[in-house]
């Protein structure tokens, strides 16, 4: 059998967040409500690839599974990624791709900081904006071969416009 040290990462990993979670600080906390979510992401952009958790990042990987099959074939593709956050978790993945533009827009300006840091030695082409999602949509005049939404939905403080989301996909857009 292989040895593989990745179990006894994500179970450190685990252990150190269960017991960060029962053992709270006894900071003052502030609750955000959703309508301050870019505020609350721009407080924890720095450290926010380090809180992810094993179900997360299964999740991105999925993600970006289905988006890799999405493109498959192109010989140039057209990315939006709505709340792409630091670009760690799904655009990292394409960062090879010299036929792949990747249209970053997250409401937070420490994430899209963040974002912008990472893609610095990337080789696909990128455009990077801080802008409400919604905002974003209803001015984008762009179509897009795939557009990526990964966990920005639940931060919204509006319902998502799925159909205008679907209608800045090219024909056969995914």
């Amino acid at each position: 059998a292989e040895f593989s040290y990745e179990p006894l990462i994500v179970s450190i990993g685990s252990a150190i967040t269960f017991f960060t979670v029962i053992t709270p600080e006894k900071k003052n906390r502030k609750i955000y409500q959703r309508d301050q979510a870019s505020c609350f992401y721009g407080k924890i952009a720095n450290d926010y690839d380090k809180r992810n958790t094993q179900f997360l990042k299964e999740s991105h990987i999925n993600t970006v599974k289905h988006l890799k099959r999405a493109i498959d074939g192109l010989e140039h593709a057209s990315i939006l990624d709505l709340g792409g956050g630091t670009g760690i978790n799904v655009a990292a993945h394409f960062f090879s791709r010299k036929n792949v533009t990747w249209n970053y827009v997250d409401a937070t300006p420490e994430m899209k900081t963040a974002f912008e840091k990472n893609v610095v030695m990337a080789d696909f082409n990128h455009t990077a904006m801080t802008c409400d999602l919604d905002e974003f949509m209803r001015s984008c005049e762009e179509q897009f071969d795939a557009i990526v939404v990964s966990f920005v939905l639940t931060s919204l403080p509006y319902p998502f416009d799925l159909k205008k989301a679907a209608s800045l996909l090219k024909p056969n857009g995914s």
